[in-house]
């Protein structure tokens, strides 16, 4: 017999006894759809983290800090938290050159912590503030959502006025439950460009919660809150040629360029400048946050996945119980077979093709719920997420590996599972088979 007629005549067999053909595939099924449903509710979880960053950055954001030679440098937050002495500070000068040496690769300046300072408003109540320059490109990716007020506009940019953006919690502690927009409020820092300089309120952004990702302190109630000034308005007024030793840098990249040799330029521009000290340059970028949220959760996925797939052994022990039940059954037609000419070698590639065909019916409705419960769940997901800046990604494209894995396992299983009670029907003497009652 052909291999095409070894499988019709596993389907004639199996469609006889249909209830039980499906009892036996479902435990496969349900190993095989947990494995599909995990990979691809893991792989939407990514894209979603993806796809709401990407909706909100234009390019890529480069952070630039001093940190300690032997610091841990796995996360933004541990980097933030280091405390840095004034004498290692970024310096001026090579703050102008490095960013004349990189005009083909930055955006522009993204957001640059550029001091702590005070804002006081008229009637001398004041509130410690972190003080941020804020670029057009990337103002909705830094500053919180507005309680009141306006982002800055274009206007605001190319006019270079004094507007400001400030914390709700600044303007509760300097205004009450008074409105905040349009009111005159002073910058202030001794001996410093921020003493005295005048602005008007334009917008009043949602308080910060969590950690500072300028200081990495954590925030509450008493700690200063953060106010965002204009890039333009920071440039005009030469605020950036009078800064003192600044912490660190940040960047947006242009989305052509290289990011891998914009890492190893700034590494290698900055590095003879720390030469002599115990501290480095540190050059983290948005991707690289992502690029670990994604290894997080590929590391789950597969974990869960593999737990996933030990329902498939359960299901390829049942398979072989049903072949065993099936060669006993038919011990009647493996004598007569036998009798007729039929070898071993016949009958045993009949029984483990039948297997191998149970199998992969199993894996084919696997794949195919799995499928429908991803789309299910996703769908819920979406539906149960009211944050139009953070939507769930229903994506049914699972990885193609998984299903080829998917396959192959069940392939495997088939044919594990199936040697034994294929053996067992082609060791069976005829003389025994067809007495068999």
């Amino acid at each position: 017999m052909s291999i095409g007629e070894y499988i019709v005549s596993a389907l004639r067999c199996l469609s006889a006894g249909k209830m039980r053909t499906f009892l036996t595939t479902l435990g496969i099924i349900v190993g095989i759809s947990s494995v599909i449903l995990i990979n691809t509710i893991g792989g939407s979880i990514g894209k979603t983290i993806g796809s709401s960053i990407g909706a909100l950055v234009q390019g890529n954001i480069m952070d630039i800090l001093i940190v300690d030679k032997d610091a841990k440098t796995d996360s933004l937050s541990s980097v933030m938290m280091l405390d840095i002495p004034d004498g290692v500070k970024f310096n001026q000068d090579s703050v102008k050159e490095y960013e004349e040496m990189m005009t083909d690769y930055l955006e522009e300046i993204a957001y640059n912590f550029i001091g702590a300072g005070n804002l006081n408003s008229e009637d001398s109540k004041n509130t410690p503030a972190s003080i941020c320059v804020m670029s057009e490109s990337i103002q909705k990716m830094q500053i919180a959502s507005l309680e009141e007020g306006r982002y800055f506009t274009e206007e605001d940019y190319s006019s270079s006025v004094p507007a400001i953006i400030i914390e709700s919690r600044a303007a509760e502690k300097m205004f009450g439950n008074a409105s905040a927009i349009g009111k005159q409020i002073t910058l202030s820092e001794s001996g410093t460009q921020f003493d005295g300089r005048e602005f008007t309120i334009v917008g009043v952004a949602t308080s910060q919660q969590g950690m500072d990702m300028n200081t990495g302190m954590i925030i509450d109630e008493d700690s200063p809150t953060t106010a965002y000034i204009t890039l333009s308005y920071f440039r005009a007024n030469t605020l950036q040629t009078e800064r003192e030793n600044i912490g660190f840098l940040e960047y947006g990249i242009n989305e052509d360029a290289d990011i891998d040799e914009v890492r190893k330029l700034t590494e290698e521009f900055f590095a003879p400048y720390f030469e002599d000290t115990d501290y480095k340059v540190f050059v983290y970028l948005l991707t690289d946050q992502l690029d670990q949220i994604n290894g997080i959760i590929g590391i789950i996925t597969k974990v869960i996945a593999a737990i996933a797939a030990i329902s498939l052994l359960v299901g390829g022990i049942g398979v072989m119980n049903i072949m065993l039940v099936s060669v006993s059954e038919r011990t009647m037609e493996i004598g007569v077979r036998k009798a007729m000419g039929a070898d071993n070698k016949s009958i045993r590639m009949q029984f483990i093709i039948e297997s191998i065909v149970i199998s992969l019916i199993g894996s084919v409705l696997g794949i195919v719920v799995g499928l429908i419960e991803a789309k299910g769940l996703a769908l819920i997901l979406s539906g149960l997420s009211g944050n139009p800046d953070m939507p769930v990604v229903v994506d049914l494209s699972v990885p193609v590996p998984a299903i080829i894995v998917s396959v192959i396992f069940s392939f495997a299983i088939g044919l594990v599972f199936g040697v034994y009670p294929a053996n067992k029907a082609a060791q069976m003497e005829v003389v025994d088979a067809l007495r068999y009652e």
